[in-house]
């Protein structure tokens, strides 16, 4: 009877192991089934993020080198506007005539306006034009618009918009910020249009809800 009670025990053991295995075993295989569908579906949504973000990409690319052109063409206007006398080369004289070169607004342009655009020299062709020209003339174009756009006294909104971006001071009136301090293409990107800020700011989201996704997989 011990060794009988014995083996009914060892019976009864090995049985509630056996189940315990099976139990367990099966709580993995779901848990790897859950798993394997919940990176699958990672996987599914980072791919189709990724093609969301390569199209962004390739529209937001086509849309800056047409706002590159545009501005392109928009800078060689300018420059003929301001070249009066059409020499190819904008002069002292041609820059004193332009109101847009008055930034303090004091109906004159002064010697320090004077310089501040023509760099201290006495002539500007369209290569210089190009260069820094024309990102000095786009920041005073931006001011005066960002001016009219606010409807407010363009002096002191300006004075607030150069205090904010470019460390104006406005207890010196002749103090003139210094456009080496500011990249070329921020400059730029002050005159985009509303509809490349748009396509600028969809790619920034595509790219971030795949670098999102990303990094789900990666932490599987």
């Amino acid at each position: 009877n011990r060794i009988h009670n014995l083996y009914t025990l060892g019976f009864k053991i090995r049985s509630q192991l056996i189940n315990k295995g099976k139990y367990l075993l099966s709580q993995k295989q779901n848990k790897i089934i859950y798993l394997l569908a919940k990176i699958k579906d990672a996987q599914f949504n980072r791919s189709s993020l990724f093609y969301d973000k390569e199209i962004a990409k390739e529209k937001e690319e086509r849309a800056i080198e047409e706002e590159k052109s545009n501005q392109q063409n928009k800078a060689i206007k300018i420059f003929n506007e301001i070249d009066t006398n059409k020499n190819n080369k904008i002069e002292v004289e041609e820059v004193i005539a332009h109101s847009i070169f008055d930034q303090n607004k004091d109906g004159l342009v002064s010697q320090d306006e004077i310089n501040y655009f023509m760099e201290n020299k006495k002539e500007l062709d369209i290569k210089d034009f190009m260069s820094n020209g024309w990102n000095r003339v786009s920041l005073l174009i931006f001011t005066k618009s960002f001016d009219e756009k606010q409807h407010l006294d363009k002096k002191n909104t300006k004075k607030e918009f150069l205090n904010q971006d470019f460390n104006y001071n406005p207890e010196n009136e002749t103090e003139k910020y210094n456009i080496e301090d500011i990249e070329a293409v921020r400059i730029n990107k002050l005159l985009y249009t509303e509809k490349t800020k748009i396509i600028i700011d969809e790619s920034k989201k595509a790219h971030e809800l795949f670098e999102d996704a990303d990094r789900i997989v990666k932490d599987l």
